[in-house]
Parts: structure tokens; C-alpha cells; sequence
């Protein structure tokens, strides 16, 4: 079987979905081809089937309120805020590390102070809970 293959099994998957044209090109495939024809036979044995088997039978109407009740947005589970946490933790490490290689890699004349470092990394770090926070409230809207 072809790489050409792959694209008509997936439209052979839904042939009564699609347009003529589609069709025109998957039935002139399919007479070429004796692998895909047989999945195309094979799928029509297998509608066949199917329609002889359950062809009869119909789900209750209330069915679809309780499947639309259960998938509403409203139950879906909520996103884990655990990766803009780390995010958050990630990027105040980084900063921190990079003011530690500032600190020790700047020339001796620049006077860095022990209260101007933490000042600074505190600031970085508030700003980075802050746009952690943002993205938080974005992911529950």
C-alpha cells in the first residue's frame, strides 16, 4: 500500500460525507487500487451490518439533554494552574540566577549592595507572580 494510500482510507472512513468531486477521485482510486478496494469493501460489509443489526433501534429522546448536560462547559474539568506556577518559579529563578552572575562577573567599582540585589529580585519576582496570576485568571475565563 502507498503513502497515497493513507489519504483515501481516511476519506473511504467517511464516504458519505463527502463531496461528489471527492468522491469521483476516491471511487477512481478505489478501481485501481485492490488493497483500498477491499477496505472499501470490507467498510460496506461492515455498514451493512451494522444497519441490519441496529438499524431498528432509537435512543431515547432525553438522551441528548443528559449527554448536553453532562458535557457542558460548566463540567469540564478546569485547566491545573500548576504550569504557570512553575512558570513563575522557573523565570524567579533564572532572575535570580542572572543577578547572581551580575554580581560577580561586574566590575569591582560598581557598587552592588546585598539590600539593592534583593530589592530587585523581590521586584522581578512580584512581577513574574503578577503575570502568573494574570495567565491564571485568562485560563479561567
Amino acid at each position: 500500500m502507498s503513502t497515497a494510500c493513507s489519504e483515501f482510507e481516511n476519506l473511504l472512513a467517511g464516504y458519505d460525507a463527502l463531496e461528489a468531486s471527492q468522491r469521483a477521485r476516491v471511487d477512481a482510486h478505489v478501481a485501481q487500487c485492490a488493497a483500498c478496494g477491499a477496505l472499501a469493501q470490507a467498510l460496506s460489509d461492515l455498514g451493512t451490518a451494522l444497519s441490519a443489526e441496529y438499524g431498528g433501534v432509537c435512543a431515547p429522546a432525553s438522551l441528548a439533554d443528559r449527554l448536553g448536560r453532562r458535557l457542558s462547559r460548566d463540567s469540564l474539568p478546569k485547566p491545573s494552574p500548576v504550569p504557570e506556577i512553575l512558570d513563575m518559579v522557573a523565570w524567579s529563578a533564572l532572575v535570580c540566577a542572572g543577578g547572581l552572575v551580575v554580581r560577580f562577573v561586574a566590575p569591582s567599582v560598581t557598587a552592588f549592595t546585598a539590600p539593592m540585589l534583593y530589592a530587585t529580585a523581590g521586584a522581578l519576582t512580584l512581577g513574574g507572580l503578577a503575570v502568573a496570576l494574570w495567565a491564571l485568571r485568562e485560563n479561567e475565563a
